[in-house]
């Protein structure tokens, strides 16, 4: 990842571990997953959302929907 991305991801590392300490949150997910549990599938949030998924469900402990 390029300098910009890298900054996202710690900005959107920071914003995650925030609401986590506010709130109980089990799992993370995002329109992909949704899809996938109504059988279709669509590109949202991408390959590259889907990285920083998994690295936010290591990090933070979070189970996948």
């Amino acid at each position: 990842m390029g300098e910009i991305e890298s900054h996202g991801v710690l900005l959107v590392a920071s914003f995650m571990a925030t609401l986590a300490a506010c709130f109980i949150i089990k799992a993370l997910g995002g329109h992909r997953e949704f899809a996938k549990t109504h059988g279709t599938s669509r590109a949202c949030p991408g390959v590259y959302g889907m990285i920083i998924a998994d690295m936010m469900w290591r990090d933070l402990k979070l189970a996948a929907p």
